[in-house]
Parts: C-alpha cells; sequence; structure tokens
C-alpha cells in the first residue's frame, strides 16, 4: 500500500516539474523577470551583480543579460509580489 503512495507522489512531482519546464525557459532576461515581478530592471541588475557569478548564472549576449532557470527561479522569489 505504502508503494502506491509513493508512486503517486513521484508521479505529481514528475508532473509539477514538466510544468515548471514549460513555464519558465533554460534562459530569461532582466527584462522579462522584471515585467512579470514588477520590480525594475536596475534593481534586478544590482541584486545578480551582488549575489550571482558571471557566466555561470548570468551572461551577456548582444546586449541583454540573460539568467539561467535556476537564477530566474530564485529572482522571482524573491521579488514576485504574487509568490509572498
Amino acid at each position: 500500500m505504502q508503494e502506491n503512495y509513493y508512486l503517486e507522489f513521484k508521479s505529481m512531482i514528475l508532473d509539477l516539474k514538466n510544468t515548471l519546464e514549460l513555464l519558465i525557459p533554460n534562459k530569461s532576461t532582466v527584462s522579462q523577470i522584471s515585467k512579470i515581478s514588477g520590480t525594475s530592471r536596475q534593481t534586478i541588475r544590482a541584486y545578480l551583480h551582488n549575489n550571482f557569478e558571471p557566466e555561470v548564472d548570468f551572461w551577456t549576449e548582444n546586449g541583454n543579460i540573460f539568467l539561467s532557470k535556476s537564477t530566474a527561479l530564485e529572482l522571482l522569489k524573491k521579488y514576485n509580489k504574487a509568490i509572498k
């Protein structure tokens, strides 16, 4: 009986993971995070430079700052008013 609960729980976690991957792309821009969270780009940019590692957590392409998925999620948790 407990094995059924484990399999059901594992299935729910995998569904949640797949949903999250659909909602948050592998790379996001500072502008996207700013738009979603309602926080200024300058605030997000300053937090990035003070708390994350360049070229690992964020990088620049064609003048835009891109964030990894894990960095984007952390910033959304920190700044998004709807999540709090």
